[in-house]
């Protein structure tokens, strides 16, 4: 399997892989450009709409994935942000953000 950034500019081969009859996330869990507006140092951030049902859940066996090209550090709330091969990764829980909206 391979998976790839919005653009399909990078693509990434995927291990072997293991399925789950439903994982346990919502799309209320997919953070969004609002979530971050009320911070100045997320400004440049500009993620893509997504309106999809979550069906891949990668972890720590596939780095490339996570490797940062680019860091934002935290400031006071909310985990650090980093832009990898296929996006922006927020690292922490989005209902912190959301909550300081």
């Amino acid at each position: 399997m391979e998976i790839c950034d919005p653009d399909e500019n990078n693509i990434i081969c995927l291990p072997p892989i293991y399925t789950l009859e439903k994982i346990p996330v919502s799309q209320e869990d997919i953070p969004r450009n609002d979530d971050f507006r009320s911070r100045p140092h997320l400004q440049c951030i500009d993620l893509p709409a997504f309106n999809v049902d979550i069906g891949l859940m990668i972890g720590n066996n596939v780095p490339q994935t996570m490797e940062p090209w680019e860091l934002i550090n935290s400031q006071k709330e909310g985990g650090p942000f980093a832009l990898t091969k296929l996006g922006w990764i927020v690292y922490g829980p989005t209902e912190d953000l959301r909550k300081h909206r």
